[in-house]
């Protein structure tokens, strides 16, 4: 008998919550958020396959290549369902572990000023490849697709446009 009151009083209360918290992949705690939202981001992205051909034109500063784009793709339809889904915190910030000031962005706009930013990995990576300069082109093609709605053409504006000019000149 008092063996199964121990069992009962101290060993079941016990590890019945344990296992079941361990079982249900550690709710709450860094790795289990980690896994959340890593799931969203590859979900978003095999479901949009232009948004990583986007990225990889925009990184590469390939004018023909965003030409060809934005005539099969609408970019601001993308950039508004990213946003929506960021506005409803079902899809997160990318790379949510990096100390960079814009790279771990997922938004077009937003990955887009990373290029004019002194603090972005990708510019310490590859300095000597592209000046801030030279994607002058590429930014100025992105804003007239952003003009057609006057909403994401004042944010387009004030991060990428004033970011050019203000900060990527300066260096």
């Amino acid at each position: 008998m008092p063996l199964c009151l121990i069992a009962d009083t101290v060993l079941l209360p016990g590890t019945l919550p344990y296992f079941i918290y361990v079982k249900s992949g550690r709710p709450w705690s860094s790795g289990w958020y980690h896994g959340k939202y890593e799931q969203r981001v590859t979900s978003f992205r095999d479901q949009n396959p232009p948004y990583n051909a986007l990225k990889s034109i925009l990184a590469t500063n390939d004018l023909a290549a965003l030409q060809k784009f934005l005539k099969l793709y609408d970019v601001v339809a993308l950039e508004k369902k990213i946003n929506f889904l960021q506005q409803e915190d079902l899809l997160p910030y990318e790379h949510k572990w990096r100390s960079d000031l814009y790279s771990h962005k997922i938004g077009i706009i937003d990955y887009m000023a990373s290029f004019f930013s002194t603090q972005t990995t990708y510019r310490k990576i590859v300095p000597k490849i592209l000046n801030p300069g030279d994607r002058l082109e590429v930014v100025y093609t992105l804003y007239e697709e952003f003009r057609k709605d006057p909403i994401l053409e004042k944010r387009y504006y004030d991060v990428v446009w004033k970011t050019c000019f203000f900060l990527g000149s300066a260096h």
